[in-house]
């Protein structure tokens, strides 16, 4: 089968702890997919050869059934990425995304010039 779709960055969630100047997300409505929904996504998004999914939000790791839908993705065969601003990685949340996630990026963006000594 022809592969239509290699990768998808996927903004899983609205939810997000900060509020950045330069981010829109807080501006939109607080609606999110169900699991089973998530599920169909995903299903689709392999039927269409994708190989990767870059989960973004919002901050993906406040969504309560993240971690469910990422060991969905990783079952399929899908590579999975996770863009953060940070602030929810720590020890429990570390060892559930590790095996599951092939990279994380995480955002320090700011709108204050720091100086690093």
């Amino acid at each position: 089968m022809k592969s239509f779709l290699q990768k998808c960055d996927w903004e899983i969630t609205t939810n997000c702890n900060l509020y950045c100047k330069h981010c829109l997300i807080n501006h939109y409505p607080k609606k999110e997919l169900s699991t089973k929904e998530c599920f169909l996504i995903i299903n689709l998004l392999e039927k269409l050869g994708c190989k990767q999914i870059n989960f973004t939000g919002g901050e993906s790791l406040m969504k309560k059934d993240f971690f469910e839908i990422l060991s969905y993705s990783h079952k399929k065969g899908i590579v999975n990425n996770l863009f953060t601003n940070g602030t929810q990685i720590h020890k429990k949340n570390i060892s559930r995304i590790k095996g599951y996630v092939n990279y994380v990026g995480v955002s320090v963006e700011g709108t204050e010039k720091k100086t690093i000594t």
